[in-house]
């Protein structure tokens, strides 16, 4: 199947990179934010700096903070390896294991004292972030022989392949880092292999149904490496001929000449000396120190001292709950045996059951009959096979055959993917430096002019140049349009998985004419061009939209003379939409319990341009850029516009806006 995606805003993804900081909070976040771009901007000759006072506890917080920030984090052996495209691989031998520990030892022994220090709030909440973080890399540490390589979710070997698959392709520089990654990969699987036997020797056991996974994973592998080692033509679409075909010849070389012999020894010591010592008990307990190891995964995982008892009761209360929806399902469908009864006639019944493969796809079928008396409403003609359910086979093949999941997935759903757009237009990745983007957004005081040339900086450093990227070419400058902000998409589109295209010129029958008059056929366009706010329970044209897609409104959800009308998460802030909602729910329950009174109509008529000016003014004129809002000014706006009203609304007497209907009555 060939798919065009019209205007595709590429929102969403489901990669999710290591966030270091995640429980300090948005205060600590922000003051490490704050601290750091002064040091930063006073280094530049941005602003002005006193002279620095080293003793100062705070001082020596934010220098370990700095520090902590720029030290690749110590992995566990199965850590999803979602980094830095430039980062190695990460050390997993016992010695950097003690390096790290050391570290954070040295770390500790600097924080400790500020235990007693001194220090205001959100010092004091980051203090307690980092220690808990590095005594916790201490217990990795601790349990280092107990954390294996070999995962039932991903092991190390998988994941690294899964590096290699998902790395960039698209300059000279690319290539020579690709390269490096691969001449490095031996030593990588030698560190594995090495763990393994230290654990072997430790009677720390994999599974046997894990070992023999890995074992068939690197059959699968050795099989036809240049698949897993090699990158297919395609990917090199940006490289010229004679450039791509040295890379490859290069790759193939140091495949066969250094990776194959290592993946091969791992192998054969997995199949031959430890698989016949394995067997199919599972749990921590029956390792040495098992039991201590899980309630140190357990704390370090959902951050509350629980015993292992109160974990188990907690999933028997699950169960019983899954068992309770069951009855009730047993119940609405009218089955009238027992629960028993209803799991056999699950696995046995024969309606359950196929008897081939073309009564699966009969069944299949028959069910979607039912939706062809709706078809046009959806399809401007039939698709061109039945349903659009058969194989398609991929453009061409990624790499990385992992035996559980695959670290990039050409076109899971189309053989060629297209994406058409009118004009080019930037797409963010969640993650920035390791951290979620919403923790990168710049501070609310921040000067604009400087906060947006920094923020644009940013971008390209993280980017790098767009044309490298394969996207079309934009015609506006970074954050003079709304971005989209989707790590799979530009990793999709750095494999090659996504292609562009320009503007739909003409649909042609089963072909489609593209703006520079190039056609290719489609089988489905899919469709996302904006959006129109619409309210059809509404008659007032002053309660909707003008025109040009405008509807001013005071923070972004009171119209003035509507006092008891809320238009709520009417609105595109960046990055963050629900976080946004419950801030605005925060002055609509102080306004609806009379602790809070807003301005009058002519001063909310004021604050409305005053605030679209700050909010929107660097946004090329666009019926797409009339709901912007910068989430971190907005919300300390909206806190401090809460605090006035609250001085309204107590001068008033703290009457209600909106009369309550109920009436007490007295019997």
């Amino acid at each position: 199947m060939n798919l065009v995606r019209a205007g595709c805003s590429a929102q969403g993804s489901r990669n999710r990179p290591p966030v270091r900081m995640e429980r300090m909070g948005w205060r600590g976040v922000m003051r490490i934010v704050r601290r750091r771009f002064i040091q930063c901007a006073g280094a530049a000759g941005l602003i002005g700096l006193g002279t620095p006072v080293a003793a100062r506890a705070d001082d020596t917080l934010d220098g370990v903070v700095t520090e902590f920030m720029s030290t690749p984090p110590g992995l566990r052996s199965n850590a999803i390896l979602y980094r830095k495209a430039d980062e190695e691989f990460p050390d997993l031998s016992y010695e950097g294991s003690e390096r790290a520990a050391a570290q954070a030892r040295r770390w500790i022994a600097r924080l400790s004292p500020l235990k007693s220090a001194p220090l205001d709030d959100d010092a004091r909440d980051t203090l307690g972030v980092l220690l808990w973080e590095l005594e916790t890399s201490l217990g990795h540490h601790r349990y280092y022989w107990l954390d294996s390589p070999l995962s039932a979710d991903g092991s190390a070997i998988e994941i690294g392949i899964g590096r290699l698959a998902t790395a960039p392709l698209q300059t000279t520089a690319d290539l020579d880092q690709y390269l490096a990654r691969l001449e490095a990969f031996p030593a990588y699987v030698g560190q594995v292999e090495t763990k393994v036997r230290g654990q072997e020797s430790r009677r720390v056991l994999s599974h046997r149904e894990t070992v023999i996974a890995e074992v068939g994973h690197l059959d699968r592998i050795l099989a036809a490496p240049a698949d897993a080692f090699v990158p297919a033509t395609g990917r090199l679409s940006k490289i010229p001929a004679a450039a791509a075909a040295r890379f490859q010849a290069t790759a193939r070389a140091l495949t066969e000449g250094r990776v194959v012999p290592a993946l091969r020894r791992l192998a054969d010591y997995l199949r031959s000396d430890y698989l016949p010592r394995t067997n199919d008990a599972v749990g921590l307990w029956r390792l040495p120190e098992g039991a201590d190891y899980y309630r140190f995964l357990l704390r370090s995982n959902v951050t509350l001292d629980l015993d292992p008892s109160d974990v188990h009761a907690r999933t028997l209360e699950t169960v019983a709950e899954a068992d309770r929806d069951l009855a009730a399902l047993r119940r609405e469908i009218g089955f009238q045996g027992s629960a028993e009864a209803f799991h056999a006639e699950l696995l046995t019944g024969a309606r359950w059951k196929a008897s081939s493969v073309e009564e699966v796809s009969d069944r299949f079928t028959a069910g979607l009959r039912r939706f062809d008396p709706v078809y046009a409403r959806f399809f401007e003609r039939p698709p061109s096979t039945p349903f659009g359910v058969e194989p398609q086979a991929p453009e061409y093949n990624d790499i990385g055959d992992g035996h559980r999941q695959r670290a990039c997935h050409s076109g899971p759903i189309a053989k060629t993917l297209w994406v058409s757009a009118r004009r080019g237009v930037w797409v963010l990745p969640k993650y920035i430096n390791g951290k979620p983007a919403d923790k990168t957004a710049m501070p609310h005081w921040m000067p604009r002019k400087l906060g947006l040339s920094l923020a644009r900086k940013m971008i390209k450093r993280t980017l790098g140049p767009w044309r490298t990227t394969g996207f079309p070419s934009r015609t506006t400058s970074r954050w003079e349009a709304h971005p989209s902000v989707s790590g799979e998409f530009l990793t999709r589109a750095g494999c090659g998985d996504v292609k562009f295209k320009p503007a739909i010129k003409a649909l042609e029958g089963r072909k489609v004419r593209f703006a520079d008059d190039s056609v290719e056929d489609v089988d489905a366009i899919v469709f996302a061009t904006g959006y129109d706010m619409r309210f059809p329970f509404f008659d007032d044209p002053n309660l909707l939209p003008d025109a040009d897609h405008r509807l001013p409104l005071f923070k972004r959800m009171m119209k003035p003379g509507a006092p008891n009308l809320f238009y709520m998460a009417l609105a595109q802030p960046l990055p963050t939409l629900v976080n946004f909602a419950e801030q605005q729910s925060k002055l609509v329950a102080a306004y609806l319990t009379g602790r809070y009174m807003p301005p009058p109509d002519a001063e909310m008529e004021r604050i409305i341009a005053k605030d679209e000016e700050t909010h929107m003014a660097h946004y090329y004129k666009a019926k797409r850029h009339t709901i912007q809002v910068d989430f971190g000014v907005y919300v300390h706006d909206l806190l401090r516009e809460i605090e006035r009203g609250g001085r309204r609304a107590a001068a008033a007497g703290n009457r209600l806006p909106v009369p309550a209907r109920a009436e007490t009555v007295k019997a």
